[in-house]
């Protein structure tokens, strides 16, 4: 009767191994499935976001290009309002000279922008090679920081100053030359505004490679030459 106590005891071990292991393979085969839907599904929300963003900013560029046709359109409708032809054509210059240069200007200011980030990310890798090596670069990360925020804050005004759309408003032969003053002083405040930002940037820029050759130096110096 011991004997077959026994052997029961042991039948129920060996059936609750089994079981133990079965269903252990189950979980981690389940636990290994659910982790590879999470990567793709995570995956695919990043992808769908990049192309949902790609798709406002394709928008928002029809929208302003749309805007700016309206307003071109509404200005010319209001130049014919000016008897003078020689006025006509003087103001239809001066407008379109404004908004030609403003466009020339957010590319050249976009380029700017890019190469002052090219800069940037070179020296964030040197930073990173130099504190793998042991060295303390927290002013070197503060000061990239810094620059980060001022790239950001200029390409914003740069983004904004391309949205912009200027006209001058035609109304009578009487309040024409302040309106034409008024819209070329507020384009000047408005470059303005931008320079003061990129020149923030460049400056910034220059502080980190400033703070990153306190760290690792300038390289080994150019020997003199006696003749």
């Amino acid at each position: 009767m011991k004997r077959i106590s026994a052997v029961i005891f042991l039948l129920i071990i060996v059936l609750l191994s089994v079981y133990t292991h079965n269903t252990y393979a189950e979980d981690s085969s389940t636990s290994g499935t659910t982790v590879h839907t999470e990567i793709n599904s995570l995956r695919q929300e990043n992808h769908e976001a990049s192309a949902s963003r790609a798709a406002d900013v394709e928008t928002a560029r029809k929208d302003l290009q749309e805007a700016k046709k309206d307003a071109i359109s509404t200005f010319k409708e209001n130049l014919i309002k000016i008897k003078d032809t020689r006025k006509q054509n003087i103001v239809s210059n001066i407008n379109e000279r404004i908004s030609n240069r403003n466009d020339i200007w957010i590319s050249r200011w976009n380029e700017v922008i890019k190469r002052l980030s090219t800069i940037l990310d070179k020296i964030q890798k040197r930073s990173d090679e130099a504190a793998a090596n042991g060295k303390d670069v927290s002013s070197v990360t503060a000061a990239i920081s810094s620059a980060r925020a001022a790239i950001v804050a200029a390409q914003s005004g740069i983004d904004t100053q391309s949205a912009k759309t200027y006209t001058i408003d035609i109304s009578t032969d009487a309040t024409l030359g302040t309106n034409v003053g008024s819209t070329i002083s507020s384009f000047h405040t408005d470059v303005t505004n931008i320079i003061t930002l990129l020149n923030t940037a460049r400056k910034s820029v220059v502080t980190v490679y400033t703070a990153i050759r306190a760290v690792v130096g300038s390289g080994t110096p150019t020997p003199t030459v006696q003749p």
